[in-house]
């Protein structure tokens, strides 16, 4: 009886698991847009939403130290255009354009990567179809070359970490 509640519990905890993993490990958070997502991540899983924003930016901070935004990321650098020009697909597609320009380049800088069995529908992020777009795991991958892009050519900067895009669409 006892296994049985503890692994009905285990169930019952669901992401909220995954989410004290990746606050207690302390790694960069990367997103893309993502303040809603995390808005709706720290009231659901960790407490009620506090009354203001400098109030949820302190207590976010103190969860996730190193918070990366891809969209503020290419809007800030100038080089990508601006809002409507950096949805995910459009951005990612810029990334995987710019990372193939030469032979040279693809060899040394391929975007792909290995999928886990199940994944490999998503074509390793390099090839920029929107058959799955807002699918999480495809839209986690696109983020993660849309940063790796951007980090590469040295528009992450410090200054944009922790900051979000609090545009409109």
């Amino acid at each position: 009886a006892a296994d049985e509640r503890a692994a009905a519990a285990r169930k019952a905890s669901g992401f909220r698991a995954v989410w004290r993993a990746l606050c207690e490990a302390r790694v960069p958070l990367v997103g893309h847009n993502c303040l809603f997502d995390l808005l709706f991540l720290f009231h659901y899983l960790e407490a009620p939403l506090p009354p203001t924003l400098s109030e949820f930016k302190r207590a976010i901070s103190a969860l996730l130290p190193r918070v990366w935004d891809t969209k503020l990321i290419a809007i800030e650098s100038g080089s990508y255009g601006g809002w409507s020009d950096t949805e995910l697909g459009r951005l990612h597609a810029r990334c995987v354009e710019e990372a193939s320009t030469t032979e040279e380049q693809r060899a040394r800088r391929p975007l792909g990567c290995v999928l886990a069995d199940g994944y490999e529908r998503f074509g390793g992020g390099s090839d920029g179809g929107d058959d799955f777009a807002h699918e999480a795991g495809y839209d986690a991958l696109l983020t993660a070359v849309v940063f790796r892009t951007l980090d590469e050519r040295d528009l992450a900067r410090a200054q944009l970490r922790n900051r979000i895009s609090l545009g409109t669409s």
